[in-house]
């Protein structure tokens, strides 16, 4: 038996518009009825927008994040195995990128499934496109340790390649961003180039670009407002 496809499918970074996704891509989604998604609430959303003909009771979405158990994960592929198509989705922007969803790309690999992305939204991406930094060169974090010391030591880690002129890109949870601010001041040259992305592809979109030194002193616009965080060189 043929296996089915399993394709990659990009969400919302905040605001629901479906003009975002590709005719063609709505099509081909909504003939899937068998999805893996970080939460299946998110995806359920996504889908009512996208105006999908399944009823929402006859979809199957098995949510893969930090509570899954790693024994199930084996199983979610099975629709695909059997010959159905799936998508797998992350709570906003692509998949797979800061998400867990790699772990299902590769179980695809290893039993010869077709993979197949599409493209979309990417905070992290979009960030580092209007950034004006190194975008040859750059590495991308994710979320640094809650340990202190581990989150002080990584950062000077990225000293090294921050004079190499490699960009450096983190994301951080929302309620922390000035926070994260004061800690990246205390830790890198002041010379350092900071570029925040705030509500990517929101009317309220946002793109800051300074040197440590200039930081602003009142960062109370970036509280609990999702956002990714680009360091570099001017040159």
């Amino acid at each position: 038996m043929a296996t089915g496809k399993l394709y990659l499918i990009p969400t919302f970074l905040g605001e629901n518009n479906p003009d975002l996704v590709p005719p063609e891509y709505v099509k081909i989604i909504h003939q899937i009825s068998h999805f893996i998604a970080e939460h299946a609430k998110s995806a359920r959303a996504f889908l009512k927008v996208i105006g999908t003909p399944v009823p929402m009771n006859d979809l199957q979405i098995d949510e893969l994040n930090k509570h899954t158990n790693p024994a199930e994960i084996n199983q979610f592929l099975q629709p695909c195995l059997n010959g159905m198509n799936m998508g797998l989705m992350s709570d906003a922007g692509l998949p797979c990128v800061a998400d867990p969803g790699y772990q299902i790309v590769r179980l695809a690999h290893k039993h010869q499934v077709e993979v197949i992305p599409f493209h979309g939204l990417s905070s992290v991406m979009m960030t580092l496109m209007a950034s004006g930094l190194n975008g040859q060169q750059f590495r991308f974090h994710g979320y640094l340790s809650h340990d202190k010391d581990l989150r002080r030591k990584t950062l000077r880690n990225c000293l090294d390649d921050l004079r190499k002129g490699e960009t450096q890109l983190f994301i951080e949870t929302p309620y922390r961003n000035r926070q994260f601010v004061e800690e990246l001041a205390a830790v890198l040259p002041a010379e350092t180039v900071m570029v925040i992305g705030i509500d990517l592809s929101l009317p309220s979109q946002q793109i800051l670009r300074f040197r440590l030194k200039d930081r602003p002193k009142n960062l109370d616009d970036l509280h609990k407002r999702p956002a990714v965080f680009a360091l570099g060189q001017d040159h």
